[in-house]
């Protein structure tokens, strides 16, 4: 498709989603080319604060501001404007959503910098979209939006600001208060580090117990080359120039980093900030840490950036609040694994078996002993990703995380995700919202039929198939967890499928002494092909089938079964064949003859 005709196809399915919409849309930013470049050179994150576990991010943007596309150059910019003049830019191959982020610390921890971020904080300070929330729900991440109370007047940017320095501390002290006070807390704010660094130089300086210049200092450290705004380092001296110990010190004003607009490199600056900007009303406020009155900011020497008495004299014992130390680590930190989102709404009771209830003493039973089992919490069965265009890019099989001549391609089936969870007091299935309905069905075992196995666990799906003029429920089993209490998800794909038919498909079709007819459901086997049969998937065996498919499944031959359903190096891929009816590369998602392009051009 050319690029006239997918601007043209994108604009058009934007002004009909405008149409459509009832006053409630998102605010999107409206920044010019310059300002998304700046963004873009910007680093995605800087390095944890020394004395508190704070990571300063970059804002994190949805992937409706990203559309990854094939182009000469590395940097496409393609302009919509829909009705509001809101401006969208595409830059290639990036990824600059939550998750994006929390994929790069991940693959960071394999070198032995491990950031496990608990709690991410939103300092924007205002209701402009940039990413959905839930996103960071994927990673057990906590969101917290730092609030200004609407009488706070707007137009005082100091008064504003400020307010935000106490949500700031707040959130912070009571993440570090909470359960979750060893993980790291990441902030992010809409333009660039600066005001970030105001925020953490404060909370250095009221809550950590450092000195002005020990704050901007350790701030630098952490993302060079600091605060380089004159405001904010003028507004922060005139705050906390009586933590210095000496007034004569002076703050340097940094040069603006590279990846900061031309104009702002070349406007001029102080080069220091002391003293001269104090007024006498700074004078008669100068701060003081709360109990802590008898820090005097003349006389007074520095004790690894915190304050301290010089006089040599010990004095009458005064009560100091307790500074932030960071814990010490016995062991490394393991990075931290993405949960991948599964889509669990209500879930219709089935019309066969007894649904039992969530809290009877059997419900309670079966999750511990299936917890027992996998060691997995919740939903125990593997979850697939959607393609983007980065799992398909030119070149993309040669990397970890994409798709290549390694997976192997089944049909997507609508249907009832589950798992049958076979068990000493009866067969069981387990829906993802971890419910279970105990139903009346066989798995022999294959060298003694006569007796039934114990703690198996198989995925699949349960389908209606279309016979003649009748519906038949039918369980299209496609991987097996476990085989009589032995761990099978460890092994690779053919193993599995091969466990699948040996030990649960055959034994069912050979035993003679049950019969299979009056269970509420029949087992089969779902085959799976060589990519290269992905086309006939989707059109001719589509339209064969007597249930419905609405796309295909990819899942990885050299991997192990995806236990838990957590992000991996080789995740097992869905391609649903609507979502390309959605605005093509807006919601991430590729269209069909992207997909076949791509398995098309992989090398033999």
């Amino acid at each position: 498709m050319s690029d006239d005709r997918t601007r043209a196809e994108v604009a058009a399915k934007l002004r009909a989603a405008q149409q459509q919409k009832s006053g409630n849309g998102r605010k999107l930013l409206r920044w010019d080319t310059d300002c998304w470049k700046r963004f873009e050179r910007e680093p995605l994150y800087t390095t944890r604060i020394k004395s508190a576990p704070i990571l300063p991010i970059r804002a994190p943007l949805s992937s409706m501001y990203v559309a990854l596309m094939r182009s000469l150059d590395d940097l496409i910019t393609i302009v919509l404007r829909v009705y509001c003049s809101y401006e969208i830019y595409f830059s290639a191959r990036k990824s600059y959503t939550p998750s994006g982020i929390m994929e790069k610390l991940i693959a960071e921890a394999r070198s032995g910098s491990v950031i496990n971020v608990g709690l991410v904080i939103d300092a924007t300070g205002s209701d402009i979209f940039l990413h959905d929330v839930k996103e960071w729900d994927d990673w057990d991440v906590l969101y917290v939006k730092l609030q200004v109370d609407e009488d706070t007047n707007r137009s005082d940017s100091n008064e504003h600001d400020e307010r935000m320095v106490e949500a700031f501390c707040k959130a912070v002290e009571c993440h570090l208060k909470n359960e979750r006070k060893d993980m790291d807390v990441a902030v992010f704010g809409i333009k660039g580090y600066n005001f970030i660094g105001f925020l953490i130089v404060s909370f250095l300086v009221e809550h950590v117990g450092l000195n002005l210049d020990a704050a901007i200092e350790e701030f630098a450290h952490s993302t060079a080359p600091g605060i380089y705004s004159q405001d904010y380092l003028e507004r922060l001296y005139r705050k906390y120039f009586g933590t210095l110990p000496s007034e004569s010190i002076r703050l340097a004003v940094p040069s603006p980093p590279r990846w900061e607009l031309e104009e702002t490199r070349k406007r001029k600056s102080a080069t220091s900030i002391g003293s001269e900007v104090l007024t006498e009303l700074d004078r008669a406020n100068k701060f003081v840490r709360k109990n802590e009155t008898e820090f005097q900011s003349t006389g007074s020497s520095v004790d690894n950036g915190r304050a301290r008495p010089s006089d040599g004299s010990h004095g009458a014992p005064v009560y100091k609040p307790p500074l932030y130390t960071p814990p010490v680590r016995k062991e490394p930190r393991q990075p931290k694994r993405r949960k991948i989102r599964s889509w669990t709404d209500e879930v219709e009771p089935l019309a066969y078996g007894e649904t039992l209830a969530t809290s009877s003493e059997e419900h309670k039973k079966l999750i511990a002993s299936l917890k027992k089992l996998t060691g997995a919490e919740g939903f125990p069965g593997c979850e697939t990703i959607p393609f983007t265009a980065t799992h398909v890019a030119e070149g993309a099989y040669k990397r970890k995380g994409c798709l290549t001549k390694s997976y192997l391609v089944t049909w997507r089936a609508r249907g009832r995700r589950c798992l049958l969870y076979v068990t000493a007091d009866g067969t069981y299935v387990v829906s993802r919202n971890m419910t279970f309905t105990k139903i009346e069905m066989k798995f022999p075992r294959r060298r003694a039929p006569e007796e039934s196995q114990v703690d198996t666990l198989i995925d699949g799906l349960i389908v209606e198939d279309q016979d003649h003029d009748t519906k038949v429920a039918r369980y299209l089993a496609f991987d097996i967890i476990f085989l009589e209490g032995i761990p099978i998800w460890q092994k690779k794909l053919d193993k599995r499928l091969q466990c699948l038919q040996n030990e649960i498909i055959i034994p069912r079709k050979n035993d003679k002494s049950f019969d299979y007819t009056k269970e509420p459901f029949r087992v089969r086997m779902k085959d799976h092909f060589r990519l290269a049969k992905t086309e006939y998937m989707l059109t001719k065996f589509a339209n064969s089938v007597t249930h419905q498919v609405d796309g295909a499944i990819y899942t990885p031959t050299e991997a192990s079964y995806n236990l838990g359903g957590y992000e991996c190096d080789e995740p097992v891929f869905k391609f649903v064949a609507s979502e390309g009816g959605g605005i093509p590369g807006l919601d991430g998602s590729i269209s069909e003859r992207q997909l076949l392009d791509y398995i098309n051009s992989l090398p033999n």
